[in-house]
């Protein structure tokens, strides 16, 4: 079974989904194009799916049963507002990555419990970051003032997910030569291109 030391990295992964589900229907009603809008709010009910299922796992780690009500206030902040839809998408993106990276880690520990658990997941998550990703791609081909802000928040968003990912990796341990933050950074810059961040003093 998962140890314990993964219940806190599971339920803050479920906060970032959880708000991330909201954001997507608050500010998806922005996207330029109607079809990006109706899909927006399609992956925002995913999102909030995942945020379900990875509560219940994070308790189930914890042995403890609780009604889920609201996230439990582990959320990254950079996540809980996006000023449009450029933000929306790196978001989508970066949040994505990330878990798929998490999740990836945890199934080094070859257990079929965790494989159960994550197959479902990892292939809706791919559908999240493809969608994300072509956008992503097109903010940076454009012109104007669109490529500067998409580099912005990507940064942002990046140097945010990078120090939780760090933290996750201090927390759980060793057991992996997997270095998470450099690995999010690596999927990320196959999807949308470079990405700067901020390395730890």
């Amino acid at each position: 079974m998962a140890e314990p030391s993964w219940s806190n990295a599971l339920e803050a992964l479920a906060d970032n989904k959880f708000v991330l589900g909201d954001q997507l229907v608050d500010v998806g009603i922005s996207a330029p194009e109607l079809a990006s809008a109706l899909a927006a709010v399609a992956m925002a009910q995913g999102e909030l799916g995942h945020a379900r299922h990875l509560y219940h796992w994070s308790h189930e780690l914890q042995g403890i049963s609780k009604e889920i009500r609201a996230e439990s206030g582990k959320a990254l902040s950079v996540l809980r507002h996006h000023e449009n839809w450029i933000e929306l998408m790196v978001s989508l993106l970066a949040v994505n990555v990330a878990a798929r990276v998490l999740l990836e880690r945890l199934r080094q520990l070859n257990e079929a419990m965790v494989v159960s658990k994550t197959a479902k997941m990892l292939v809706e998550m791919a559908e999240h970051i493809t969608f994300a990703g072509e956008w992503c791609r097109r903010f940076r081909a454009e012109t104007g003032a669109i490529p500067g802000l998409f580099q912005a928040a990507l940064s942002r968003q990046s140097d945010a997910i990078c120090a939780w990912l760090r933290a996750v990796d201090a927390e759980i341990g060793g057991g992996s030569d997997m270095d998470m933050a450099n690995a999010f950074v690596r999927e990320m810059e196959m999807v949308c291109g470079p990405v700067t961040v901020r390395h730890p003093a």
